[in-house]
C-alpha cells in the first residue's frame, strides 16, 4: 500500500518570477509582458500540487480545409475564369454566390454557366480600407445581381469616376490573371465607364 504524500516539510521555492518570464518568452518568442501578464496568476500565491499546471509554447499550424459543396464553383473561377451560378432543381430559383441547398425550399441545386453581366443593385464607395485596396483609389463596393439569377453577389466595381456609379447600372465580371481560387479572384467594371488604372 502506497503511503499518503506528506508535504507539510517542503520548502516552498518557486523560480524568480522575472528570470522565469525572460527565459521563457526568449524561448518561444513572444513579448515579456505578454507572457508576464498571462502568468500573472501563477505567481500570485502559492498553489495546490493538484491544480492544472501551464506552461508556455507556440504552435504553429499548417492545415488545408475545404470548399465542400462549393468546389466546383472556386475551381471554375481559378482554372478556367468562369463564374458558376446554382439552380434549385424543385423551384429554380439561381444563386450565385451558390450553395448546394435551396434557401428557400432546401430543394438540391446543381451548376450553371453564368455571363458574367449583372446590374448593381446597391453600392457605397469605400475611400479608405484595408491593405488590398489601391493606395489613393476609391472603389466601388456593389451587390450585383448577375444576369441568370435571383440573388446577388457583393464585388469591387473598378471605374476611373466612382461618383458615376448608380443604381441599375450595367456591369461585367473581369477575372484577375493571377487566380489563386478566392472570391477576390474577379471583380466588375461598368459597361460604357473605363475600368480604372492599375
Amino acid at each position: 500500500m502506497s503511503k499518503k504524500l506528506n508535504t507539510k516539510d517542503w520548502i516552498y521555492n518557486p523560480p524568480n518570477r522575472a528570470k522565469w518570464v525572460e527565459t521563457e518568452s526568449s524561448r518561444i518568442g513572444v513579448s515579456p509582458s505578454a507572457l508576464d501578464k498571462a502568468f500573472a496568476e501563477e505567481f500570485e500565491k502559492k498553489h495546490d500540487l493538484e491544480e492544472p499546471f501551464e506552461v508556455p509554447d507556440v504552435m504553429k499550424v499548417t492545415y488545408k480545409y475545404s470548399y465542400g459543396g462549393q468546389s466546383a464553383f472556386f475551381r471554375a473561377l481559378r482554372d478556367y475564369g468562369k463564374l458558376l451560378g446554382a439552380t434549385c432543381t424543385k423551384c429554380n430559383f439561381t444563386y450565385c454566390p451558390p450553395r448546394k441547398n435551396c434557401s428557400k425550399c432546401y430543394g438540391d441545386t446543381e451548376w450553371v454557366e453564368l455571363l458574367g453581366t449583372g446590374k448593381i443593385e446597391s453600392f457605397t464607395t469605400v475611400y479608405r480600407g484595408t491593405s488590398m485596396l489601391k493606395k489613393g483609389q476609391a472603389v466601388v463596393c456593389a451587390y450585383v445581381k448577375l444576369d441568370g439569377t435571383d440573388f446577388v453577389t457583393l464585388s469591387n466595381v473598378e471605374m476611373d469616376d466612382p461618383s458615376k456609379a448608380f443604381v441599375g447600372m450595367k456591369v461585367k465580371a473581369v477575372f484577375k490573371d493571377e487566380r489563386i481560387g478566392r472570391v477576390s479572384d474577379f471583380y466588375f467594371t461598368a459597361e460604357g465607364f473605363a475600368p480604372a488604372k492599375p
